[in-house]
């Protein structure tokens, strides 16, 4: 018997621990409760009844027997052009004690045989025993720029009782060499602006081209929904007027014979005059009164028209999400004559509809005309005009639907959609949009139909389009508009990231087949910078076809085929050939102490010849001679050859400054060759000193981000060990390629420390430490599903086991006690409890703190005090039965703190505390979601008193405009805060900022962090010497590519001196946190004025400590560290 409760979570198999006394397990959590991400409420136990387990309809039974199964060890494999022989592994699993055979073969895929690869096929024999064999196909390099090529691999035949297992068939994708040329035609020019965006694009007879969307208009805040711009991209002013401006966006255009314009979507008005959702205008873009709608489209969420197709004879198909045209009952779909009326003669019935719970609102987004006047319509219904039909139909000529038009079980999938439809000149009818299955046969957001609605199956797309979803798991993409070429050829465009399991990234072209084309490949897809300045897979939502095979695309991105550009281009029918010359980017950072820099330019297209290209330095804000060494020199490019690398010295003038900039110039290429852009690199050298800006001398230091890194982040705890060493523990299994499970040691300048190798619990792959503290012996405390303990050297502490399930929060105090905030299911009270315990250093309960203090909900943060009290904050509401809204504090015995009065405490939409810090004088920060503390207006930071008071001397004015989810103190009383905010009181700050003492921004800290997937700054570690540790979702700083960790520098000249403890015979000591290299001087005094130096050190380490001899009378020393050099 298997009992879940778990409330729409997701549980982690395999972790629980059952045993014959209890037959109960808890499965721990797997969700880390990280800000803005679900908490898990839930429970999940399982009752061992037998030695068969059934758990989700599966059923596990033990001792059963397995015959054998063969297939590839893979199903891809991934060979450079450059390569030489690729092996392919086959395996044998199940009964190995038989000898058994199986053949292979490779066979017809985009690759051509004898110019990319030799074809092989033959016999692999497994002996007694034997689980691997292999066999090779040899690449075979050539000097054509043709992209990512494949090879299908395929087992049969297997004998001696095998069986073929899966995968039996694989696919050899090889990578070329050369780098593509661009697809971006050169002479189209968009001038529309970067807060554009398009969603359809039409074209005239003229060559001229409407774009519909939004758009800016200069000197108006109002913006164009409808453009025109000419063959060369440049705006046709002479289009349109602000007597014709549309109040909402425009999703559909048709082109009459006269050259009007019908236009559809969501606006109501044109100009001063009402024309709900659907109007004509006049060729000059004034709108055509004459055209009368009446009431126009309306009823329905969200009314809006979505596709228009004019029929020869002047009639209008309307389509999309409405409920009644012209005040007449006309579901998804009507037809107006060619004045605007309605016309009564197309009668849908009952039109679009839906039973299907995921979409309760049918709407039709596609529409295409058959030769007989027959409609093929697509979108999001399971009927329509009473006949079943899921997402594609076709209607009669008279509008009623067409039974002899059967698809099946039509497009399906999750909340499945055909977007998109195209008729072809055979009658066929290509459809894309986002299903997994069409009439029950696998197809991924693409698929042929015959002129009767069934399946072609000569169309075959393989895996189709796909995209890959927050957890990282394989899903159709979307595809939004689709291109019927004259030669059979389908053009598609979208939200996507593979097509035939090639990247492909917004737009594609297939065979006559449905087999990728690979003559039209846009080598980097489509992107957009996004508000914060990184890029993302961006989507073209508007497409068209000119009838010289050029393709105008448009959309949400700045940058196609790897260019910047603006939401409007236009691709070449193909890929150019012949050689370019460009830099591998537009831009370069360099540290200023980093050495020399290195500045990548490739050749794209063919390289079956050598070619030279000249490059020269040329000086911006950098100056030559005092920041860079100028260069001036000649590329050679071999045949083959497709990179070359521009080596250029940087100089440290040893001056804090902002960055500074020069260019790199590629000029003069070989006769029959070209510049592509970009021809110009920008290299940006980033200060050595600069408080927030990267820190060079630190490694660069590659955690992998997880499958849904939203939920799990990479790394969520950083600690400093004594000697400068680095604990960074996160969700991850490796860093930097080295297998280390859920924790890892760095050394000072960021390498891994090899001497550290984590262990982690019986039956778990890695160490789960999403929380974790130091004890002064130097061992680590961490958890999450429980509380472990490793050794110095990572090994598991195997008698160390307290009595925890899952953790919330944890904390280490000096005296090697450690705190837990609990959450565990008690069967007893049938609900969620949650705890604040303190456990001695052994790892057992410390029965001074006892009982536990009680909670209504987590404690996410804990704050030892050196008293020995406890600041606790998160999202409970009350502590031991007495209110205390989301931050409290407790005795050393565990009772609750009343001295500690918050009023009515942490208030806001979420109201939540995630991090808080305790200071040396014993205020309290505190980090979360929130807008008010006790009533006074804080946004997301805030400070008490000792007594719980909100710190008015502590005044952060607007605060951060996201959540803060780590900070860190430092030494001078400033703070250290991360989150996922872009500002802090109405200043641009980016996942990260530091506050003086007083609440206020410290400018003179201003980190430049990127982001990838969300903005999150997870955690903050403060070294001795004042640089910083960062961790979180970042995949830049500076510009410099960072993966989930970084260090940053601190104060340009970070001294700090603590006093030491008390000697005998009032002899006194310091110690002096240092740089490594650094001269210090040590001076001494008794007024604050006058200054007597008492010795001078080269700093071999991060801390020196020091004594003075001198020191033996009563009277009040001082002492200050000055620091000498370099």
């Amino acid at each position: 018997m298997v009992e879940l409760d778990t409330r729409g979570q997701e549980h982690e198999p395999g972790r629980a621990s059952l045993s014959p006394a209890s037959r109960v397990g808890r499965v721990p959590r797997t969700s880390s409760g990280s800000p803005g991400r679900t908490r898990p409420t839930g429970f999940m136990s399982l009752l061992v009844m037998s030695a068969i387990l059934l758990l989700a309809g599966s059923v596990f039974g033990l001792g059963q027997p397995a015959g054998a199964s063969i297939q590839f060890s893979e199903a891809f494999y991934v060979p450079d052009e450059t390569g030489g022989p690729s092996v392919i592994q086959v395996t044998r699993t199940g009964n190995t004690n038989d000898p058994v055979t199986v053949d292979y073969a490779s066979g017809k895929g985009t690759a051509k045989p004898g110019a990319d690869y030799e074809p092989t096929s033959g016999t692999l024999s497994f002996a007694p025993g034997a689980t691997n064999a292999t066999f090779s196909v040899r690449i075979l390099d050539d000097p054509y720029a043709e992209g990512t090529e494949t090879v299908p691999l395929l087992l049969s035949n297997p004998t001696g009782g095998a069986v073929l297992g899966s995968p039996a068939s694989a696919r050899l994708l090889i990578f070329d060499n050369e780098n593509r040329g661009s697809l971006l035609d050169d002479t189209f020019t968009s001038t529309i602006a970067p807060v554009d965006s398009v969603n359809v694009i039409a074209l005239q007879p003229d060559g001229k081209i409407l774009v519909g969307g939004n758009f800016a208009r200069a000197g108006s805040a109002t913006p164009d929904r409808l453009i025109r711009v000419n063959p060369d991209g440049v705006r046709d002013t002479t289009f349109g007027g602000s007597e014709s401006l549309l109040n909402n966006t425009v999703y559909a255009i048709a082109v009459q014979r006269d050259g009007k314009i019908i236009i559809g979507g969501e606006f109501t008005r044109v100009g001063s005059v009402a024309r709900n959702r659907i109007a004509r205008l006049d060729a000059n873009g004034a709108l055509d009164e004459s055209f009368d709608p009446g009431t126009g489209v309306g009823g329905s969420l969200a009314p809006g028209v979505y596709s228009v197709a004019i029929q020869p004879n002047g009639k209008i198909l309307v389509a999309g999400n409405f409920d009644s045209v012209n005040s007449v009952v006309r579901k998804a779909v009507g037809r107006l004559n060619a004045d605007g009326s309605l016309d009564a003669t197309f009668d849908p019935g009952t039109g679009a509809s839906s039973t299907d719970q995921n979409f309760r609102v049918p709407w039709l987004s596609s529409m295409a005309i058959q030769p007989d006047g027959k409609v093929i319509v697509s979108g999001q219904f399971t009927g329509l005009g009473g006949l079943p039909r899921r997402n594609i139909a076709r209607l009669n000529a008279d509008g009623s639907p067409d039974a002899s038009f059967d698809p099946g079980t039509g497009a399906a999938g999750d909340a499945a959609s055909v977007e998109a439809v195209a008729l072809q000149s055979d009658g066929k009818i290509v459809i894309a949009g986002d299903f997994t299955k069409v009439n029950d046969l696998d197809r991924s957001s693409i698929a042929r139909l015959n002129p009767n609605g069934s399946v072609d199956t000569t169309f075959d797309p393989g895996p189709g389009v796909t995209d890959t979803d927050d957890f990282g798991n394989t899903v159709p993409g979307l595809v939004t508009s689709l291109e019927v070429q004259s030669d059979g050829k389908v053009v598609l465009s979208g939200s996507f990231t593979l097509v035939d399991d090639i990247n492909r990234r917004g737009v594609a072209r297939l065979n006559a087949d449905g087999a990728l084309d690979p003559t039209f490949g846009p080598y980097l897809g489509t992107t957009f910078r996004n508000e914060l300045g990184y890029e993302e897979i961006a989507y073209v939502s508007g497409m068209a076809l000119q009838p010289d095979g050029k393709v105008l695309s448009g959309g949400g991105f700045d940058s196609a085929d790897g260019s910047r550009t603006n939401r409007l281009v236009r691709l070449l029918e193909s890929n150019i050939r012949a050689s370019s010359f460009e830099f591998a980017t537009p831009t370069v950072a360099a540290g200023e102490n980093a050495g020399p820099v290195e500045v990548k330019v490739i050749r794209r297209g063919d390289s079956a010849e050598g070619f030279t290209v000249d490059f020269i330095t040329s000086g911006g804000k950098a100056r030559s001679g005092l920041d860079y060494k100028a260069q001036v020199g000649t590329l050679r490019f071999a045949s083959l050859e497709t990179e070359h690398t521009i080596t250029i010295p940087i100089l440290d003038d040893g001056v804090v400054e902002e960055d500074e900039t020069f260019s790199v110039i590629l000029r003069n290429p070989s006769a029959g060759t070209r510049l592509s852009e970009p021809s110009t690199c920008a290299v940006r050298i980033i200060d050595s000193k600069k408080p927030g800006n990267l820190d060079f001398s630190f490694a660069d230091v590659t955690v992998p981000f997880p499958a849904n890194p939203s939920a799990f982040l990479p790394v969520t705890a950083i600690t400093i060990q004594k000697d400068g060493k680095a604990l960074v523990a996160g969700h991850f299994a490796s860093v930097n390629g080295t297998a280390r499970g859920g924790i890892v040691r760095l050394n000072t300048n960021g390498t891994i420390d090899p001497d550290f190798v984590p262990g982690s619990p019986a039956g778990a792959p890695t160490l789960d430490f999403h929380f974790m503290g130091l004890q002064p012996d130097g061992r680590i405390i961490g958890g999450f599903n429980g509380v472990q303990r490793l050794n110095t050297d990572g090994s598991l502490d195997t008698v160390f086991t307290p009595d925890v399930v899952d953790v919330n929060s944890l904390a280490v105090q000096a005296d090697g006690k450690f705190i837990v905030a609990d959450a565990f299911f008690d069967p007893v009270a049938g609900q969620e409890r949650n705890q604040v315990s303190r456990f001695l250093p052994t790892g057992f309960f410390d029965t001074t703190f006892s009982p536990p203090a009680e909670l209504d909900d987590w404690a996410n943060a804990i704050g030892p005090q050196a008293d020995g009290k406890v600041v606790i904050g998160g999202y409970f509401s009350l502590v031991n039965g007495v209110e205390q809204n989301r931050i409290a504090r407790l005795n050393s015995d565990g009772t609750l703190d009343t001295a500690f009065n918050t009023g009515s405490g942490v208030a806001g939409p979420r109201a939540v505390v995630y991090t808080l810090a305790v200071q040396p004088d014993g205020k309290v920060i505190i980090g979360g979601d929130f807008n008010r503390v006790n009533s006074v207006n804080r946004n997301n930071i805030a400070r008490l008193n000792p007594d719980g008071s909100v710190d008015a001397g502590f005044d952060p004015g607007l605060g951060t405009d996201n959540y803060v989810e780590s900070l860190a103190l430092q030494a001078d009383g400033k703070i250290l805060i991360g989150g996922s905010f872009t500002t802090f009181d109405a200043v641009r700050r980016v996942g990260l900022a530091r506050l003086n003492a007083n609440g206020s921004l410290d400018a003179d800290f201003e980190p430049k962090l990127s982001f990838t997937v969300a903005i999150s700054v997870s955690a903050i570690a403060i070294q001795a010497d004042g640089r910083v540790l960062i961790s979180g979702l970042i995949s830049a700083v500076n510009g410099v590519p960072r993966s989930g960790l970084a260090r940053l520098n601190g104060d340009a000249d970070f001294v700090k001196l603590d006093p030491g403890p008390p000697k005998l015979q009032n002899r006194f000591s310091i110690t002096l946190t240092t740089q490594p290299g650094k001269l210090y001087r040590i001076e001494v005094s008794t007024d604050l004025i006058n200054w007597t130096p008492v010795t001078t050190i080269i700093a071999t380490g991060f801390a020196y400590e020091f004594e003075d001899p001198t020191a033996k009378s009563p009277i009040g020393r001082f002492y200050r560290a000055v620091v000498v050099g370099p």
